[in-house]
């Protein structure tokens, strides 16, 4: 009894991970040749077919491989987004320091005073000066105008 429970169970486990125990199998023996080969390209190429495999037989194990691969695809395009946005902020800073530095200025003021009180006033521009209130603009949540209560 405690064979066959075993045999189940292995069954059980081989098919929820790879779709079914021949696919299982398949794929153990594909890695197995793929671990024994000496060319690291051929290697490799055993491994996406494994890859492919898996993914194609709808198990447990197509779900972590493609939860992977779309982790490593966010990772890849925020990375790639990082870079893209500080190559554009160096093209202009190149073109016009003065103006970068200028847009950089009031971005960052903007930022500063988001959610605060803003008064223009006229006059001399030599009299001229700034005040911020840095304080919490809320101090403590309010349950019953938080915003997903609102619906």
């Amino acid at each position: 009894a405690t064979l066959e429970a075993a045999e189940q169970w292995a069954i059980r486990t081989l098919a929820s991970t790879a779709g079914s125990v021949d696919k299982a199998r398949q794929a153990a023996s594909m890695l197995a040749r793929a671990a024994e080969t000496s060319d690291p390209g051929e290697a490799e190429e055993m491994r996406r077919e494994v890859e492919t495999l898996l993914i194609g037989s709808g198990g447990l194990a197509a779900s972590d491989l493609l939860t992977a691969r779309a982790e490593r695809w966010r990772a890849h395009m925020g990375t790639l987004a990082t870079a893209t946005l500080h190559n554009g902020q160096v093209e202009s800073y190149q073109a016009s320091p003065l103006l970068f530095r200028t847009g950089m200025y009031f971005d960052s003021l903007l930022q500063l005073m988001k959610g605060s009180r803003v008064f223009i006033v006229g006059g001399d521009a030599a009299n001229l000066w700034q005040q911020f209130d840095f304080q919490d603009s809320q101090r403590a949540s309010d349950i019953f105008t938080a915003e997903e209560n609102n619906n």
